[in-house]
């Protein structure tokens, strides 16, 4: 068995063999493993591994962003994804790794630049949310061949930082 990388605090990155062999404790909520073999995030609960998604884009693949340390309200965060092939979003979620002392974050995804949700509906994980995990069904759901798909980070609770979105395409 090969042996499990910590790649940053509470990060792992190894097989989804060596994850379930993995002991942590009800405290370390928010610890995530990335599954080489699978291509999944997963992100414990306290409890249980939640997969949050896998990066990829190629047949039925979800695409992940991940932004590492503090957030800051920001439009057309990290790198755009064009569809490959026309699809649909089933959902989107996001995990806040730090949900902060204070106040919402909050993400928006993009489809050739126009948001797929309404202000009421956009993913949003509040300060005090234990798991800082929430998930989205978008108004929009369609996506067609080379649309582009980006996210913005609208708020951010104070003292917020890691964030991933995952939008999961069935």
């Amino acid at each position: 068995m090969a042996e499990i990388r910590v790649h940053a605090r509470n990060d792992y990155i190894g097989t989804e063999a060596e994850r379930g062999a993995l002991s942590l404790p009800s405290d370390a909520i928010g610890t995530r493993f990335w599954a080489t073999d699978t291509d999944v995030l997963a992100v414990w609960d306290g409890s249980a591994w939640q997969e949050i998604g896998s990066e990829g884009g190629g047949s039925g693949g979800d695409f992940h962003w991940h932004i590492e340390g503090a957030l800051s309200a920001l439009t057309g965060v990290g790198a755009k994804w064009v569809v490959p092939r026309d699809c649909t979003i089933e959902k989107v979620i996001i995990y806040v790794e730090d949900t902060g002392s204070a106040g919402n974050t909050v993400v928006d995804v993009n489809q050739n630049g126009s948001s797929i949700y309404t202000v009421s509906t956009k993913p949003t994980v509040a300060y005090d949310d234990a798991d800082g995990i929430d998930s989205r069904v978008p108004d929009t759901v369609e996506l067609d061949a080379d649309d582009v798909v980006s996210f913005d980070i609208d708020s951010v609770g104070t003292g917020a930082a890691g964030l991933d979105v995952v939008v999961v395409i069935g």
